[in-house]
């Protein structure tokens, strides 16, 4: 289980996900959250993979995140590690549970690795989230990236 420590979340490397995910680009759909206990905490119940191109990738996701069902999406191409794919899906989780506590939708859009390039797409603001793993050779620093679309865009054509 990850922990906030000065607003950065740490993780075991050996407490990671890893999800089997073909050796494909496409979207890993996190979604159908439970209530569990009195204290109505949600999860993510599972997480399914759907392969696409990667310029598809934004405007596939910027739909699909207007699905009831759909908590959590994560970005994969195959030049992202899987080991921070797996970070991402963790700290998306997270993020969402922090998110609806709040009051918030809780709806996110990460990816283990800036996918966008220099020129980011109108209507989309890409933020970063900290993170750190701890594996045999000591803690190495991390990065998650939060993709956000304006209140206004529903899809994300380049």
């Amino acid at each position: 289980m990850g922990y906030a420590r000065r607003n950065r979340l740490e993780f075991d490397a050996r407490e990671l996900e890893f999800l089997e995910i073909p050796d494909d680009d496409g979207l890993v759909l996190g979604g159908l959250e439970r209530w569990q206990g009195l204290e109505a905490s949600p999860v993510v119940a599972g997480w399914d993979f759907l392969a696409m191109e990667p310029e598809e990738l934004l405007g596939a996701a910027a739909g699909m995140l207007q699905l009831s069902f759909v908590g959590v999406i994560v970005m994969h191409l195959t030049t992202i590690p899987l080991p921070d794919t797996a970070l991402a899906t963790r700290v998306g989780a997270i993020q969402r549970y922090v998110r609806m506590c709040d009051g918030d939708h809780g709806k996110l859009l990460v990816a283990g690795a800036q996918i966008v390039g220099d020129e980011v797409p109108d209507g989309l603001k890409v933020s970063c989230l900290p993170a750190r793993v701890r594996d045999p050779d000591g803690w190495k620093e991390k990065n998650v990236f939060e993709f956000t679309f304006s209140p206004d865009v529903t899809s994300m054509s380049e």
